[in-house]
């Protein structure tokens, strides 16, 4: 994750600046896509408090339950622009899934840690360190997490190819990058494990890289 309170809050304001810029441009997926960036933004805040020395188990929940409304808010917003059977069936599971996470984190909010490291520690930066438990923050339903971003991103790349009133091919193929590149950080970065420090430090320049892109696959239409 950020691997300082400066680049956490600075990630945040960023994201929010474009966040705010998508919703009004309004094209294709833009507001769907702005909401999901302001839930990035608002992990970031999150950061910048735990490294600031606040309540460190209140937050790890609070960022748990964060994630997974990211993937609520993409299955209903899959469902409000497609409104077919696939898209209702695959809301109405992530609402179930939800609703289990908010569960979990009150009934388990003692199992949540977010660590920063100190150089004793011998971890050579203060990235912060998700903790479940003894696994990482998402536990081991991190699969999960990650197939409702390839279910959820990947029905609106399909039915946008197939419909040339949406997006024409060269948009098309540039959403398709989009996938592909927020696929490959939400596997490098959300897996959380325990031992990965080094990577969750990235997840700052994920999320910041993510959105200029869909900004910039805009601009191109």
């Amino acid at each position: 994750m950020g691997s300082s309170a400066k680049i956490s809050l600075i990630s945040f304001w960023v994201l929010i600046f474009l966040a705010i810029i998508l919703w009004y441009r309004n094209l294709a997926y833009d507001r769907l896509l702005s909401i999901l960036i302001a839930l990035f933004a608002l992990s970031q805040l999150i950061e910048y408090g735990i490294h600031s020395g606040s309540h460190t188990q209140g937050l790890a929940a609070l960022n748990y339950i964060i994630l997974w409304f990211e993937i609520l808010v993409l299955s209903v917003g899959v469902y409000i622009y497609l409104n077919n059977t696939i898209s209702l069936i695959i809301m109405i599971f992530f609402i179930i899934v939800f609703l289990v996470a908010i569960f979990n984190a009150f009934m388990n909010q003692h199992e949540f840690q977010a660590i920063v490291p100190h150089e004793h520690t011998g971890v050579r930066n203060d990235s912060i360190i998700w903790l479940n438990g003894d696994k990482g923050l998402l536990g081991k339903w991190s699969w999960l997490y990650i197939l409702g971003f390839v279910i959820g991103l990947g029905l609106l790349i399909f039915y946008s190819s197939s419909s040339t009133a949406s997006l024409s091919n060269s948009v098309m193929w540039i959403t398709v990058i989009i996938f592909l590149y927020f696929l490959l950080a939400t596997c490098l970065i959300y897996t959380y494990e325990k031992d990965a420090s080094g990577v969750l430090g990235l997840s700052c320049y994920g999320a910041v890289g993510f959105a200029f892109v869909v900004y910039i696959s805009g601009v191109l239409i």
